[in-house]
This record gives structure tokens, C-alpha cells and sequence, in this order.
């Protein structure tokens, strides 16, 4: 008999989530995700998941390309509003189909008849990463109490944030244990609880919009059927587990979209294309991966190809300047230290993120434990280049918002 244990990334991205996910990426009109449905759908297999779904925002049209798969079911990711809060959240729907769509995307306006339609219609959710703000909401006490009176699932662990949310958001969730807690938040916001059991259960999903990552992070349940793995997740009966977390996630996906952006304008250059499209998990060319590895010096896993890539550049920009000097090869070098400097912004921007949440857990009496701190060395700050700049801003951002984050100089 084999093992009932059944995993399944519970939160992911394909081509589907096909409109801007910021700022930039609206001025450049740059969808949030390019990764095909299929592709998807064999790295989840390959990466042990036994039951597959994609959860795109407020369309289930990329699900829909693998959905005639056994082990797939429908899923989505819906932005719902609190009407009284002027506060939006994410709700991840799953095992629905067409027509519960349809009836989902009309009610996302108000999250209390959002919540009392799926609870009528027996369909497994899970509130998304709790702690973190959807379209500049901002996260009060209030309603991470309201999450509590509507939510039996919540989303603890998520491949695009930061490690140190799911001890916080576990902690919120068994603050609230026990109907008693759950009666007293009735009475205090005037609100009748949807909640169907007296503990809060976790779910965990890459959230992935690239491709790359998918499936590193996951929620498991004993079940031989997806019938039966929808139930553990009505029921509660769930765990959640994940490989290591970090900025390295975060790296590659935003790097995954920017390159198939670029990619699909043409912008691409012919010669270094085998090797992008190797790091960025286009193609499986194992000649390229060869040279590749031995040109940066290393046997890092493929997800870490493309950080190790950006801690050589700048050496290998470096002395191809010194080789060949001009107008070309100094741009050359000048974006190299730029790329360079990515995964300590991105970095920086998850520990500004973690310390938001750390902020409304102290609201509730939650002290985090003491947290490691972060080291960005580097052999240039007071000189006048790119790093030294960089590492300068870094240090600045650091002291400004108390971030674990030290910038250790070194020299010979």
C-alpha cells in the first residue's frame, strides 16, 4: 500500500496572472507571470508534489490548460474586501469550478458574503500570508481579529516572504483558540464568527510567479484521493513544510518575469541565450550546464545558479574592462555592479516587511525571538564606485529602520 501522505503546493502563479504586479512593472507594462501552465505542472511532479493546482489572481483560466490531468483541481487566488476596513486581502480557493468562479468574482467586494458562500458550498480556503499588506492595506489589530472570525485556514508559510512570518503568524492564530476567545470577538466587532472549528489550521504555498521555485514550499495531509485531500484541508488536517527560505526566491522570480519580458520583446542576445535560458530553467542542455558551472566555479543546486551568477559578475565585468577599455565594456561593468547589488535590496525589502509584522504581533503581546543577524561584506565603502555606493545605502537603510543587517568593510 502506498504512502497517503500527499503534498501539494498550495499557492503559485502561471502566465494567467497576466497584469502588472507594481509600480514598475506597470510603467513598462510587464505582466506579473510568464510561466506556462504545463511547465508548471512537470516541475510540480518532479519535485514529489502528488496533487497539482495553480492559483492565479481572479482567473482560473491558466489552471484550466492542465485541469483535464488527474491530479489536478481548480484553484484561485481572489482579492476580497472589507468593506468597513476599506481593507483588501488575498483568499485562496480550491477544488472549485467554473460556474463557483463565476459566483466567487461577483461577491469579492464584500469578504463576508465572500466567506459565507464558500462555507455554504463546502470549498476548502485559506486566508493568504495574514501579515502582509495587499495593495497598501494596512494590517491593524482589528483585523487580523476579524481574519480570526472568518478564516479556519491561514497561509503561514509563503516562498516569497521572509522566515521569520510563519512563528508570528502561528502565534496570532493559537492566540484565538477555543470558541470561547472566538465568542468574545463576536461580541466585541458586532460580527457573526464563520468559522467552523475552535482552531485555525496552516497552509503553505510558493507563491511563485516564475516557475522556478515551485513547489519548494508545500502543505501535506493523509490522503489517497484529491477528494480526500480537499477534506483534510476543510477539516484541518494539514501540516505544512517547506525547503529553506530566502531572498534567493524572491531573486529568481522577479529575475524569471524581467527575463521573459525582455525575452519576448527580442531583447535577448543570440550568444548569451543558452546560457540564460538554462539558468532561468528554459532548457535542460546539459553541455550548457557543464561549461556554465565551470565558468562560475561551482556545483551550487540549479535554483542558486542564478545568484552565484550575479557574485561573479562584477569580477568577470571587471576584467574584461581592464582587457578591452571603452564606452561598451564600462556599461558593461556599471550594470554588473547594479545586478549585482539586486538580492541586498531584495533582502533589505523582506526584513522592512518582517518588521511591519513584527510591529502588529507586539499589538497582540507576541515578542519575537531574538532574530540572527544579516552580514553584507564587502572589500569597497568609503571609495567612489557603484559597490561602494551600494553598501553605503545598504548600511543607511539598516540604521533607519533597525534591520538585523551589519555592513562589514574589509581590505588587505
Amino acid at each position: 500500500m502506498r504512502n497517503s501522505l500527499a503534498k501539494a503546493d498550495l499557492h503559485l502563479h502561471s502566465k494567467a496572472s497576466n497584469l502588472p504586479g507594481g509600480w514598475f512593472s506597470k510603467l513598462i507594462g510587464c505582466p506579473e507571470s510568464f510561466a506556462e501552465p504545463m511547465e508548471i505542472y512537470k516541475r510540480l511532479k518532479e519535485r514529489g508534489m502528488t496533487y497539482i493546482t495553480i492559483t492565479d489572481h481572479n482567473t482560473i483560466d491558466g489552471v484550466l490548460e492542465i485541469a483535464h490531468l488527474p491530479e489536478v483541481f481548480i484553484s484561485c487566488e481572489y482579492t476580497v474586501e472589507f468593506p468597513e476596513e476599506k481593507a483588501k486581502v488575498h483568499v485562496l480557493a480550491y477544488g472549485i469550478d467554473e460556474k463557483i468562479h463565476e459566483d466567487l468574482k461577483k461577491l469579492r467586494e464584500n469578504v463576508y458574503e465572500f466567506v459565507a458562500y464558500l462555507k455554504a458550498k463546502n470549498i476548502a480556503h485559506s486566508l493568504a500570508h495574514p501579515l502582509y499588506s495587499v495593495q497598501n492595506t494596512k494590517i491593524t489589530k482589528s483585523l487580523v481579529e476579524k481574519f480570526v472570525l472568518l478564516f479556519d485556514n491561514w497561509e503561514v508559510i509563503n516562498g516569497t516572504r521572509g522566515e521569520n512570518l510563519r512563528e508570528l503568524e502561528e502565534k496570532l492564530a493559537r492566540l484565538y483558540e477555543g470558541w470561547d476567545k472566538v465568542h468574545q470577538l463576536e461580541e466585541k466587532y458586532k460580527i457573526k464568527s464563520l468559522r467552523t472549528r475552535p482552531f485555525i489550521s496552516f497552509t503553505a504555498g510558493s507563491d511563485d510567479h516564475g516557475g522556478m521555485d515551485v513547489g519548494r514550499t508545500w502543505t501535506e495531509a493523509q490522503a489517497l484521493s484529491k477528494e480526500e485531500f480537499l477534506q483534510a484541508l476543510r477539516e484541518g488536517r494539514t501540516s505544512v513544510n517547506t525547503e529553506k527560505l530566502g531572498y534567493e526566491r524572491l531573486l529568481n522570480m522577479v529575475s524569471r518575469v524581467g527575463y521573459d519580458f525582455l525575452l519576448n520583446k527580442g531583447k535577448i542576445p543570440s550568444a548569451l541565450k543558452p546560457f540564460t535560458d538554462f539558468i532561468f530553467m528554459h532548457s535542460n542542455n546539459p553541455m550548457t550546464e557543464l561549461f556554465l558551472r565551470n565558468f562560475l566555479g561551482t556545483n551550487a543546486e540549479r535554483h542558486l545558479l542564478l545568484k552565484e551568477a550575479l557574485d561573479k559578475v562584477p569580477k568577470l565585468a571587471l576584467e574584461r574592462l581592464l582587457k578591452e577599455p571603452s564606452t561598451s565594456t564600462l556599461g558593461e561593468s556599471i550594470l554588473a555592479l547594479i545586478l549585482h547589488s539586486t538580492p541586498a535590496f531584495l533582502a533589505y525589502g523582506q526584513k522592512v516587511e518582517e518588521k511591519k509584522a513584527e510591529e502588529v504581533a507586539k499589538s497582540f503581546g507576541i515578542i519575537p525571538k531574538r532574530k540572527e543577524r544579516l552580514a553584507y561584506i564587502t572589500d569597497t565603502h568609503f571609495e567612489i564606485n557603484g559597490v561602494a555606493r551600494s553598501s553605503r545605502i545598504i548600511r543607511e537603510l539598516a540604521q533607519r529602520y533597525d534591520l538585523p543587517l551589519d555592513v562589514i568593510t574589509v581590505w588587505d
